[in-house]
């Protein structure tokens, strides 16, 4: 029963594993980058603005962040994705990575605190908390029962 379990998930992940691939990176994306002084901005063309903001908005959090969390040990990478009418923002740690989704949650009924400024902190507030927590480097991920 093992060996058939085994065997499923492996076929399983070699079945999937391709698609995730192709599924993370549109082909018809024009990327471009630049760097701050503690960040590495990319962004598709278009989306200029945005990622000047969130550069900005890292920036200004990122003393904050540092005096109650301590530094990481290497810029951190902004990366500002258009491919989806999604809201939403990710921190990646082993990649030392932040993803933000560009299409704003700006609207009357949420407030009128900028969204933008809140994601931006939100996330790399993961990655600094996560980066003090952690026992071991970032080459050696965690194990999870």
């Amino acid at each position: 029963m093992k060996k058939v379990f085994m065997l499923i998930s492996f076929f399983c992940a070699f079945i999937t594993f391709p698609m995730t691939g192709n599924a993370q990176n549109p082909v018809n994306a024009n990327w471009k980058e630049f760097s701050t002084e503690h960040f590495i901005v990319y962004y598709p063309v278009g989306q200029e603005f945005t990622a000047y903001q969130a550069s900005v908005v890292a920036e200004k959090v990122r003393d904050p962040l540092v005096k109650m969390y301590g530094p990481v040990d290497s810029k951190i990478h902004i990366v500002i994705r258009d491919d989806e009418d999604y809201s939403n923002g990710g921190a990646y740690y082993y990649d030392n990575k932040v993803e933000i989704y560009s299409t704003s949650l700006d609207y009357e009924f949420r407030s009128y605190s900028d969204w933008l400024w809140n994601v931006v902190t939100h996330e790399l507030t993961h990655i600094y908390s996560m980066h003090d927590t952690m026992k071991a480097t970032r080459r050696i991920p965690m194990i999870y029962y």
